[in-house]
């Protein structure tokens, strides 16, 4: 975005990061890390490359986020014999898990809709959305993304325009608070 040439080893730092992430020894026991560096590789894409990678991508991090149990509270995901040496569960690790997992699900949500895919869909989601907080506008990313229409192919084209109107109608009323966002 700078509009100066990248750095000269990017493709190599990509495919790298690319082999690391897709190394089975790697992703046997999905994890928050996983996640994370899944969100990343898929906003790198977004920004680089081709809409289908990134949607991809997305994809893989929802399903990562679903392996990890992150799609659930983490006081109610039961502790296996590798989660032992964990740290203790905090409110900051409760919230952090909280915010990965929207965040993943929002972007997968957003993607899917612009390039008009599918979004990857996860049952009996039971973690609570995000805080709001100073600084941080993970739960404003979550409330543009809940505002998308609903994928309804049995409704009539009348009512989905008017969904998508309605739509559109909330994200020009949602509060300009961040560039990203924006």
């Amino acid at each position: 975005f700078s509009g100066r040439p990248g750095h000269p080893r990017e493709l190599e730092i990509v495919q790298y990061a690319k082999n690391v992430l897709e190394d089975p020894t790697f992703s046997r026991l999905p994890s928050a890390e996983q996640v994370s560096a899944w969100v990343l590789r898929t906003l790198y894409l977004r920004a680089t490359t081709r809409p289908h990678a990134a949607w991809l991508a997305s994809c893989v991090t929802i399903h990562l986020a679903e392996a990890s149990a992150l799609h659930h509270e983490v006081e109610n995901v039961e502790l296996t014999a590798n989660d032992k040496a964990l740290p203790p569960r905090t409110k900051k690790i409760t919230e952090r898990a909280r915010r990965l997992f929207w965040c993943a699900w929002s972007i997968n949500s957003i993607l899917s809709y612009d390039y008009g895919r599918s979004s990857a869909s996860l049952g009996g989601i039971s973690c609570k959305l995000p805080t709001k907080s100073d600084g941080n506008y993970t739960a404003q990313l979550v409330d543009l993304a809940l505002i998308i229409p609903p994928a309804n192919t049995e409704a009539s084209k009348e009512t989905r325009v008017a969904d998508l109107l309605q739509a559109l109608t909330l994200v020009y009323e949602t509060p300009d608070e961040h560039n990203f966002l924006s």
